[in-house]
């Protein structure tokens, strides 16, 4: 196990062969533009994520605050 600062040096870690990462699709298909790496989907479950918004009190947020949270929950 390796930790690295950036997606793009886990992506140079793996074009030049150092082994394999499981990194966000975005950072993957990025990198993929400039490096000589191939991307390979999961279709497992435990690759999904599941990802929250977070606010102190929504009573409080802007309207476009509002707005940004209910056109992410409406997806």
């Amino acid at each position: 196990r390796i930790r690295m600062r950036s997606f793009e040096a886990v992506c140079r870690m793996v074009e030049n062969g150092v082994g394999i990462s499981v990194i966000p699709e975005t950072a993957a298909v990025r990198c993929q533009r400039s490096m000589a790496i191939r991307i390979v989907r999961l279709g497992d479950t435990w690759s999904e994520r599941q990802l929250r918004i977070c606010v102190r009190r929504s009573d409080d947020l802007s309207l476009h605050a509002q707005q940004v949270i209910e056109s992410l929950q409406a997806r």
